[in-house]
């Protein structure tokens, strides 16, 4: 369609031309030049296509399927859609079996959709464990450090000051705040003066924590006077379980 580019060709874009030898004829070599600049012309228009698409018209699903070559499937486009609907909505909970990839859906492809149109966002990610949530946000940090197809097209996102596995902060921030873009915390993590404009509570309740009564209240006063004071103001929470 006018709207996006040809799935046909696609392939091509990424595909690499043999390299010329010294003994091949000169009309051969000017003919293997062209076909370089028609391919670099078409992996443009489609990098353009791609970013315009994420960052203008606000579509997750291309990140995830052109980008992060991930195969959707109708539930996770489901997940995608619910979230955004409830965005202005102070958040929302979302509930799958295991399995679903509601994860990386709701958590990990959202954060970072969000951080590439928003490079001042600050995200906190909960898990019961720290180091549940860190895994989770290290995932992202890793797609800015090493996913080609996102770093050309979007551009080089890996911070220079603030860069470990439960802070970091990208270079594309233009604001001066006191929070990092991502930080992760757990239910023995230290909370005070710590802020977000996105909440992301993943995976807080297991067997371990809604064992017995004394336990499930503990969780309880974790989420509401622990994590969502952390929220600021127009800020959101999604709730993954």
């Amino acid at each position: 369609s006018a709207d996006s580019p040809s799935r046909r060709i696609w392939p091509r874009v990424h595909s690499t031309l043999p390299r010329p030898s010294d003994d091949e004829p000169l009309e051969f070599l000017e003919e293997r030049r062209e076909l370089v600049r028609v391919r670099e012309g078409i992996r443009k228009n489609a990098d353009d296509w791609i970013r315009h698409q994420v960052l203008v018209n606000g579509r997750i699903d291309v990140l995830a399927r052109e980008v992060l070559r991930f195969d959707i499937e109708p539930h996770h486009l489901a997940i995608m859609q619910h979230q955004s609907r409830y965005r202005d909505r102070r958040g929302c909970l979302i509930l799958c079996a295991r399995g679903f990839g509601k994860s990386f859906c709701a958590t990990q492809l959202r954060i970072l959709f969000e951080i590439l149109r928003n490079p001042n966002v600050r995200v906190i990610v909960a898990s019961r464990a720290a180091d549940n949530a860190q895994t989770l946000a290290n995932w992202v940090r890793q797609q800015f450090e090493g996913n080609a197809d996102l770093i050309r097209i979007f551009g080089d996102f890996v911070g220079k000051e603030l860069w470990d596995k439960r802070r970091w902060t990208v270079s594309k921030r233009t604001e001066i705040l006191p929070d990092p873009t991502v930080q992760v915390l757990g239910e023995d993590s230290a909370t005070a003066s710590r802020h977000c404009d996105q909440l992301y509570v993943d995976d807080l309740v297991d067997n371990k924590n809604s064992w017995t009564p004394i336990r499930r209240k503990k969780t309880f006063e974790f989420f509401y006077k622990v994590l969502l004071p952390t929220v600021l103001a127009n800020g959101v929470c999604y709730a993954i379980g």
